[in-house]
Formats: C-alpha cells, structure tokens, sequence
C-alpha cells in the first residue's frame, strides 16, 4: 500500500530541506558502513556486501546531486526570467550527467561494462522509444539513454507513488512526466493518457514498455499458460517460439502514433540483466564483470491496421538478437 502523497506546497517546505540534510548523512552512514564490511571481507575476492553497500551509497549521491543541481536551477532561472525551452535543456542536461556519473561508478564497484548503440535521430521531430522490459534497473538505463545518448526530453508515465521521491519529484516533474496514482477510475486515467500523448513536443523521447510488465521465466510460463486455458492458441505458440520476451500489447503505441503520427520509431533491445530476478541471485552474481548491450534501432513506423504484427515482428527480433548475445 502507497502512503497519499503530501500535497506540493508541503514536500517543499518540510519534505525537501529535511531531505536535504537526510541524504547526505544516509550516504555517509553507507560509506562507513561498506569501509567497515571491506575489511570483514578481506578474505573474500568477491566483497559482495562491501559492493552492495557502496553502490548503494553511489545511488543516493546521484538522487541528492539531480535534487541540489535541481534546486540551484530554480534560483539560477526563477520564473520571472525563464526561457522553457532552455530551462527544460538545463534538466535533460543534469538528469544525462548524473546518470552518466552513476553507470561509470556502477562499472567500478559492480562491473556493469555498459555497451550501447544508438542512431542518429531527426531533430525536427518526437521520438517514441520502444524498449524490452527485463531485469533491474532497465527503465533507469533507458532513461539514461534518452537523456545521455539521445539528448532528448525523457516523457515517462510513472506511479505517483515516486512523487516522493524530491529528485524525481523535481526533475522529472519539470520535464513534464506523468505520474499518475493509483485507484483512478479507467475513464479518468484514459484521460490523463491522451492528454500525456497529445502534448509531446519536438524534442521528446516518450518511453514505452509495450510488454507491460518485466520479464522472467516464470511471468514468460504464466503467459504462456494463461493463452492455452483461454484458448488462444495462435498467442501461445508465438510465446513458445520466443521464451525471452513477453507478448507485446499494441494500446499504447497506437495511442502515441495517433497523437503525434510524425515520430520517429525507435526498438531498444537490452541484454546481460535479465538472468538478476530475484535478491539472491542478484547477490550471487556479484561483481557481474560482464557487458550489458543496448542496441537502439530506428525503425519504419506501422500504420494503425498492422500496429499489433508489427509489434510481434518487431519483439521476435529482440528474442533473437538477445539469444544471438547470450550464446556468445
């Protein structure tokens, strides 16, 4: 269950400076925690608890830096003397930094070799990035690849949940995120949604999960279960032949190339996080030492008639590509 979250006048005044002071003093705390683990682990190669702690440490530095470079923006461009288009810039700018910042320390103390491909996009048109959805923290490196990679403003629906989040709360918030909360009648959540498609500008890059949900072998075997007791033979069989994705629902995507029919398609494939599906194994696992792949392609748009093939078409593709990487 999601506490309500506080109205904004009130995470200004009392949640932020509070956070303020609290982050850098859980930072130390990890620190001196992990030094203290290091030497208790002297014996071991591996040093698990002392990476764990330390990267988590790495985190909270990269939330706290997003949330002060956040706030010293504001006081640099109050409103009365802000060009939005510059100050939304400056954010995509910090998030890209940050982000850039947290991989580098996470190759450092995890082993996360990050190993990405992207094309060359169009400037005068919106972005709509289509991206598999399997293993911890891939929708963090989508977002680096948007705001690091791409240089675009990242368009994301989120749980409002995450407003408690202050760095998320702000910078996300000024770029325009949607955070919608739970229990919403559909007919008012249907709302939201349009409007979020309908006001995507030039510069955007909205990303989509159109599998809806991360990938695991079990969530792959309950589908897959879920299509012979419906009947749907035709679903199932297609989800026997590709074990490594989930079947991809066309709503979305249809909802955003309706809105803005001009942009340009990109399919994001991800490989080397998927296996980390549960706390044990993510701590059996460390340090990782091995190359996490993404390869962004630019993709031919579908019409409205083909969205749901398409989408098959283009989601068999991810399964092979990320077989081909795994047999490597």
């Amino acid at each position: 269950m999601n506490p309500p979250v506080p109205p904004r006048l009130v995470r200004r005044i009392v949640r932020d400076p509070i956070y303020a002071i609290g982050a850098p003093l859980v930072m130390l705390l990890l620190i001196l925690l992990g030094a203290i683990v290091w030497v208790l682990e002297i014996p071991s190669r591996r040093k698990r608890g002392w990476r764990l702690l330390w990267t988590s440490a790495a985190a909270v530095l990269l939330d706290w830096s997003v949330f002060l470079r956040c706030v010293w923006l504001w006081c640099a461009m109050p409103p009365w003397r802000r060009d939005e288009q510059d100050w939304q810039a400056r954010h995509v700018l910090v998030l890209g930094q940050e982000l850039h910042r947290f991989v580098l320390a996470a190759d450092r103390l995890v082993g996360l070799d990050l190993r990405v491909k992207v094309p060359t996009a169009d400037p005068s048109r919106p972005v709509l990035l289509l991206a598999r959805h399997a293993g911890p923290g891939d929708s963090l490196l989508m977002a680096y690849v948007i705001t690091h990679d791409l240089l675009r403003i990242p368009r994301i629906v989120l749980k409002r949940a995450l407003l408690w989040d202050p760095a998320m709360d702000l910078c996300l918030g000024r770029l325009d995120a949607y955070f919608i909360g739970p229990g919403l009648p559909r007919e008012e959540r249907d709302r939201q949604l349009r409007e979020f498609a309908e006001h995507v500008q030039v510069g955007d890059a909205t990303l989509l999960f159109p599998e809806g949900r991360n990938w695991t072998p079990g969530r792959h075997a309950e589908e897959f279960s879920e299509a012979v007791e419906d009947g749907e033979l035709e679903r199932a069989h297609w989800l026997k032949r590709n074990p490594r994705v989930l079947s991809p629902r066309s709503t979305g995507v249809r909802r955003m190339l309706a809105a803005r029919p001009d942009s340009q398609v990109m399919v994001a494939g991800h490989q080397g996080l998927e296996d980390l599906i549960s706390p044990m194994v993510i701590w059996r696992s460390l340090p990782l030492n091995r190359q996490i792949h993404i390869d962004v392609r630019l993709v031919p748009a579908p019409t409205d008639e083909l969205i749901e093939d398409w989408l098959q078409a283009e989601w068999e593709r991810l399964d092979d590509w990320t077989d081909a990487l795994d047999g490597d």
